[in-house]
């Protein structure tokens, strides 16, 4: 538990603690706002639409800074919006436009952006909302969901940054050269969008 946990109205002055091990290298956490590399997520998600993927320029650097933390490498930071919340059986229900899966983003490390919230973060449970071929509620088939921390008041169009992470092997050269693939989404500099 952090001191932003104990008393939330800190995050009017100070931002969330983050583990840097988890971020790419080049992330600068702000009140209310993820940068890297010089990128905000809040102006990229505006820009281009979400589900929005802002790639790590230096690749290299992200995947070497977080070798001791986790076994899959940290390629950039994916903004998802918030579609939906409601009540759940035991914990609120967060539905994201996106793939939710826990071996595509650092779910614990995952923040509210575009605005500062005062309330205490309880634990969610994460579903895709299954407008970009993701699991949803209804298709146990392809059911995915996450559990993280998010804010008591979070609200429908509410931004979430959450770490990136490679879901499969990739040579560090496609990274730096932006032909990363991945099966639904091509990864540059700054993408997203709706198609």
């Amino acid at each position: 538990m952090t001191l932003t946990d104990i008393i939330p109205t800190l995050r009017l002055s100070i931002p969330d603690p983050h583990d840097p091990h988890r971020w790419p290298s080049e992330t600068t956490i702000t009140l209310d706002d993820v940068i890297l590399g010089g990128r905000s997520a809040v102006a990229a998600a505006h820009r281009r639409g979400t589900r929005t993927l802002i790639a790590a320029s230096r690749p290299a650097a992200a995947m070497a800074s977080v070798a001791r933390a986790c076994d899959r490498d940290i390629i950039g930071i994916w903004v998802h919006t918030v579609t939906a919340v409601f009540a759940g059986t035991e914990s609120p229900v967060a539905m994201l436009d996106g793939c939710v899966a826990a071996r595509a983003a650092a779910w614990e490390e995952v923040r509210l952006i575009g605005r500062i919230s005062v309330a205490h973060r309880h634990p969610h449970v994460v579903f895709a909302d299954g407008h970009n071929s993701c699991a949803t509620l209804d298709n146990p088939l392809r059911h995915s969901r996450v559990h993280a921390f998010l804010p008591e008041d979070l609200q429908v169009g509410d931004l979430l940054a959450v770490p990136a992470l490679a879901t499969a092997p990739q040579p560090v050269d496609s990274l730096i050269a932006g032909s990363y693939r991945r099966p639904t989404v091509r990864v540059s500099t700054v993408i997203g969008g709706h198609g």
